[in-house]
């Protein structure tokens, strides 16, 4: 199962968080959004949020190969950072295909902000240069594919209705690349089931925007299926 957070505090996305974790996992993170300097603060503040929960078999950095931790985890946890560095990481560990396998058998996957994004069919509506919220920071990036878990769609966190850099990006992005974007605000986190079937756990409305120029509002505590 796929949770995704909108790029909020733990508080934000409490919602999706009470979906996700569960006491007695065993959590591995992935803060490879973040520079190194902050990786291990990442789990700290990760070990934090989760204590409301009770007690965890472990919470642990999946900093080293082959496996990366996969092998001794029930959930993997991808919180936000530079989208970029993230995927840039993950192709140069072939983690991609290993993440893909981990959710195929049964594994759970949360990705907030850049750990969303990297779960759709691309990255690069996120680029600074084309409208997006993340300067490329990596000169020799391979593609900007994500993982294409969610129907086919791409997921936009941080979204603020109204706000040209999101709703006319979301708008201009889905037409001109004929992809259906998720608009995530902060206070909002989705359950998507790889089969396509996904609820929006609230609290706030999620905005979902199709090649035909619309925006649907998805409402909390709905289903949606996708492809949409």
């Amino acid at each position: 199962m796929i949770y995704l957070g909108g790029g909020g505090s733990e508080v934000d996305e409490a919602k999706i968080w009470d979906l996700a974790f569960k006491a007695g996992q065993r959590v591995v993170v992935w803060p490879f959004a973040m520079l190194s300097t902050r990786w291990q603060g990442t789990r700290e503040w990760i070990t934090g949020s989760l204590e409301r929960f009770g007690d965890f078999a472990s919470i642990s950095l999946g900093l080293e190969g082959p496996d990366f931790g996969l092998l001794d985890a029930d959930i993997v946890a991808i919180p936000g950072g530079n989208t970029f560095r993230l995927l840039d990481h993950l192709q140069r560990n072939d983690l991609l295909p290993a993440l893909r396998n981990f959710l195929d058998n049964g594994g759970r996957i949360y990705g907030g902000s850049a750990g969303a994004l990297i779960l759709g069919a691309s990255i690069a509506i996120t680029d600074s240069i084309v409208g997006g919220q993340d300067d490329n920071v990596v000169a020799d990036l391979k593609g900007v594919q994500g993982l294409n878990v969610l129907g086919g769609c791409v997921a936009y966190p941080h979204f603020e209705l109204g706000a040209d850099n999101f709703e006319g990006h979301c708008h201009r992005w889905s037409q001109a690349h004929n992809v259906t974007v998720i608009g995530m605000p902060e206070t909002c986190g989705i359950q998507f089931d790889p089969s396509g079937s996904a609820l929006n756990a609230g609290p706030s409305p999620a905005h979902v925007f199709t090649p035909d120029g619309q925006r649907t509002v998805w409402a909390p505590n709905t289903m949606l299926l996708f492809p949409f």
